[in-house]
């Protein structure tokens, strides 16, 4: 029996979400080679059992090539180029470098009381209320005191 071997895949995209039992596949029966899928996406989630493969049973595998910033990957996913009796193919993940020392910079371990935060936020005086905002945040109406 005479087969065909299986087409290519071309994935372009910013974001990549493969989910529950879902499959990207260039798999091949008989003699056919595995085709061969090349994904370049900014972020990649490959989750819930789903699967990147260009398998074959007696002729070679396809090859996987994945370009990405980020590859967020559950332990039952897999991404695999593999042939049952032929020639394994290639899986090349890349991702791009980003620089990230000096980025983290230590932070204060002093925190501030939200209570004390809000009791001084409040000013109460002859049944008038003043608010003053700090950083952006009023004081909810739970808070406001008034004189009787």
């Amino acid at each position: 029996m005479n087969v065909g071997n299986q087409g290519n895949i071309n994935i372009h995209t910013q974001t990549l979400i493969i989910l529950g039992g879902s499959n990207i596949t260039t798999n091949a029966s008989l003699d056919a080679n595995g085709g061969n899928i090349t994904i370049n996406a900014g972020v990649i989630a490959q989750l819930e059992n789903s699967n990147i493969t260009a398998n074959a049973v007696k002729g070679s595998a396809g090859n996987i090539q994945i370009t990405t910033q980020g590859l967020f990957k559950s332990e039952d996913s897999n991404i695999i180029a593999a042939s049952e009796r032929g020639i394994n193919g290639t899986t090349s993940i890349t991702t791009e470098k980003t620089r990230q020392d000096n980025s983290l910079q230590q932070q204060p371990s002093n925190f501030t009381d939200t209570n004390q935060a809000s009791a001084t936020s409040c000013l109460v005086r002859d049944n008038a209320i003043k608010v003053r905002a700090i950083m952006g945040w009023h004081c909810p109406p739970y808070n406001l005191l008034h004189r009787r």
